[in-house]
């Protein structure tokens, strides 16, 4: 039922998507589909729930904070963001000077964004 769940939450990030420029899915639905999926869903996990109730499984524990994962993601973002900035892009090629400059500029950029987010996450814990 996890797998599914975690399935039917990439349905409701897709259905309710924003277009951001790196999603892959263009925003095609109207919102009369938006609405008709997620009731879809939320008809999906309330039979789930309803099965596992039916035969005395518990639901799962919330066991991890929010806080937490959002912190690991940033975390792992500002990983990626770091191999910007180093000598790791030329795996992919040799960059012009200047572009090598813009690189770096947005990789210490990016990095220092991250780093306001996982403070501010760790203001409130």
């Amino acid at each position: 039922m996890k797998q599914v769940d975690s399935t039917l939450s990439t349905i409701e990030r897709v259905a309710n998507s924003t277009d951001s420029p790196f999603t892959r899915e263009m925003s095609d639905l109207s919102e009369g589909e938006r609405k008709a999926i997620s009731d879809l869903v939320q008809k999906l996990r309330s039979e789930m729930t309803s099965v596992l109730d039916g035969l005395g499984i518990p639901l799962s524990n919330k066991d991890l904070s929010a806080r937490w994962t959002i912190e690991a993601a940033l975390r792992s973002a500002d990983v990626s963001f770091s191999d910007l900035g180093g000598r790791r892009l030329e795996g992919y090629g040799r960059l012009e000077p200047e572009a090598a400059k813009l690189v770096a500029r947005l990789s210490v950029e990016l990095r220092r964004i991250v780093e306001k987010g996982i403070f501010m996450l760790r203001q409130h814990s």
